[in-house]
């Protein structure tokens, strides 16, 4: 199955692709939209563009595991992207995404202005990659 993975924020939006067995992630691109309905039709758009069967959309939750503002604000946009589309909308724990990828990113030697451009579509990334393991791990009858 081909995911679409979704990095929120609330300036920008990382999105992250899967290949068609849903085994490794890609990064995407970033959506430019501060509006959350906007963001949510272009989140869309770029399923249908990319021919992913689902979605994935990374949950701020606090350190403790909370559900905080952040997350309070992605979960309205997942319930909105749930009526808009057919597609099945998943929710995962993409706490440390964006540290990740802005380590990754470090470690790489690139800018402060390529780090800027590039953080949200890798913590996508990331995001995702965690999720399709998850998803591996989970199924029944696999030999280890």
């Amino acid at each position: 199955m081909k995911y679409l993975g979704v990095d929120p924020g609330e300036k920008r939006v990382g999105l992250a692709v899967s290949d068609p067995e849903g085994k490794m992630a890609m990064p995407l691109g970033v959506i430019d939209e501060a509006d959350g309905a906007a963001q949510v039709d272009e989140i869309i758009e770029a399923a249908r563009l990319n021919e992913a069967e689902s979605i994935v959309v990374g949950m701020p939750y606090t350190l403790r595991g909370e559900v905080g503002p952040a997350a309070q604000r992605v979960e309205e946009q997942v319930e909105l992207l749930r009526r808009q589309t057919d597609l099945p909308v998943h929710t995962h724990d993409e706490r440390f995404s964006s540290g990740i990828a802005e380590h990754v990113l470090l470690e790489a030697d690139v800018s402060r202005a390529g780090r800027k451009r590039h953080r949200d579509k890798l913590a996508a990334t990331v995001m995702l990659q965690s999720f399709l393991d998850r998803q591996r791990q989970e199924e029944p009858g696999e030999v280890r």
